[in-house]
């Protein structure tokens, strides 16, 4: 009896297993593949990326599209504005570095493009899995 009173001293004395946190990874998931439309914009949204057409440009999200616990997305990649030179499509790594953040709403994406090395905002865009996107041609 006296050993399982020392056991259970000593089982009450220890230090608490430190609390581990989620790693940021671990804590987004991905946003739904497929295609995204919406007024003046289209993305085509794979495991490993995704494709964007916007008025006057085009590009790349590099990487998985991926939305945090309050349905935020902010993702790097790259545009090709129309009449900057050779190429209608852009890889990874070519055209200006943009960034793409916004907010995941059920089937709604809301996104924000920018031009890192500019700070020029080239508008927001309300995109809906599963619906066709309307484009107009660049003045």
């Amino acid at each position: 009896m006296r050993i399982d009173a020392i056991v259970w001293l000593l089982a009450l004395a220890a230090p608490a297993p430190e609390k581990q946190e989620a790693s940021p990874a671990a804590s987004k998931r991905a946003v739904m593949a497929g295609e995204w439309g919406g007024a003046r914009a289209q993305m085509e949204i794979t495991p490993d990326g995704a494709r964007i057409e916007l008025p006057c440009a085009r590009g790349v999200i590099t990487g998985p599209l991926e939305v945090d616990k309050s349905g935020r997305v902010d993702s790097s990649g790259s545009l090709i504005r129309e009449g900057s030179g050779a190429g209608a499509e852009t890889d990874a790594g070519s055209g200006e570095i943009a960034r793409f953040r916004g907010k995941l709403s059920g089937k709604t994406l809301t996104l924000t493009v920018t031009l890192e090395g500019s700070a020029q905002d080239l508008g927001t865009f309300k995109l809906t899995h599963g619906r066709p996107a309307r484009l107009s041609s660049c003045p």
